[in-house]
């Protein structure tokens, strides 16, 4: 719970720092918000991706197996 409160933190510290570059008048101080706000997408991407369960299936993409859809729409189909 509290690395779901910790990760949607980070979430929001770079949402508001790319709401920031938009207020910067100065483009020193652009580049150094734009530059923290993805610093915080990227610390934001490897703390969800390190609380993931690594799961291949979640990975999955409709459509890179076709056998696998086939077998798995022929189940749909034949179940009451």
């Amino acid at each position: 719970m509290q690395q779901t409160l910790l990760t949607d933190a980070i979430g929001y510290v770079a949402a508001g720092l790319v709401f920031a570059t938009f207020c910067a008048q100065r483009i020193a101080l652009l580049r150094a918000l734009a530059i923290a706000s993805n610093v915080a997408f990227i610390r934001l991407r490897l703390s969800r991706w390190l609380m993931a369960d690594h799961d291949p299936a979640q990975h999955y993409v409709a459509g890179q197996n076709p056998a696998r859809d086939t077998a798995q729409r022929a189940d749909e189909k034949n179940t009451p």
